[in-house]
């Protein structure tokens, strides 16, 4: 499900990022990792270092974007005007 920011004003859901490296024991590592990305603007970023680890270490580079709502290329010539 997308962001409704996303569907109102025209964004695009781009996954940058599936998969993470991380270090722990094996019975700390969860299965999945959510993301709120709810509040999230036209050309804003959710990065690594935004995530909270319990347990377990992210080896990944905290300025790696996981998701980034993108502007359509119509968009973004109203910006500039």
């Amino acid at each position: 499900m997308e962001p409704l920011l996303v569907s109102k004003k025209g964004g695009k859901l781009e996954v940058k990022t599936r998969r993470l490296a991380v270090k722990g024991l094996a019975s700390n590592l969860p299965d999945k990792i959510d993301v709120d990305i709810s509040k999230l603007d036209l050309g804003k970023s959710f990065k690594v270092g935004e995530l909270s680890a319990e347990g377990f270490e992210i080896l990944t580079s905290p300025n790696v974007s996981i998701v980034t709502i993108g502007i359509p290329r119509a968009l973004r010539g109203k910006k500039a005007e």
